[in-house]
C-alpha cells in the first residue's frame, strides 16, 4: 500500500492554529496504539485502516489543508464504519489528552 500514489495535504492545521506538514504515519501510529488499548487489533490492521484513513482525508480536503479535529472525525467515523467502535471512541480521545501523537 503505498501513500503516495494519491496527493496528499502538504500541511494540517494543529489546534493551536498553527501549520504542520501532514504526516500519514502519524495517523497509523495513532491507530496502532489506539487499537492496542482495546485489544481490537495490531499493527497490520493499523497499516490497513491507516491507509484507507490518509485516502479518505486526501479525497475530502483536496484543495485546503484539513484541521485535526476534522481528520480525526473522518478517523473516528472509519473506525466505527469497519467495526472497531471502541478503538474510535479511544482515538477521539487523543485529541484530548496528550499521547504525543494527535496534533
Amino acid at each position: 500500500m503505498n501513500m503516495s500514489s494519491f496527493l496528499l495535504p502538504p500541511s494540517v492545521i494543529k489546534r493551536d492554529g498553527s501549520q504542520a506538514p501532514f504526516v500519514g504515519a502519524k495517523i497509523r501510529m495513532a491507530l496502532e496504539q489506539a487499537g492496542r488499548e482495546t485489544g481490537e487489533f495490531g499493527h497490520q490492521e493499523a497499516l490497513r485502516l491507516a491507509f484507507h484513513a490518509v485516502k479518505m482525508v486526501a479525497s475530502r480536503y483536496p484543495d485546503q489543508p484539513p484541521e485535526s479535529a476534522q481528520i480525526r472525525d473522518v478517523i473516528a467515523r472509519m473506525l466505527v464504519y469497519a467495526g472497531h467502535a471502541a478503538t474510535a471512541r479511544i482515538y477521539q480521545g487523543f485529541g484530548h489528552r496528550d499521547t504525543g501523537l494527535a496534533s
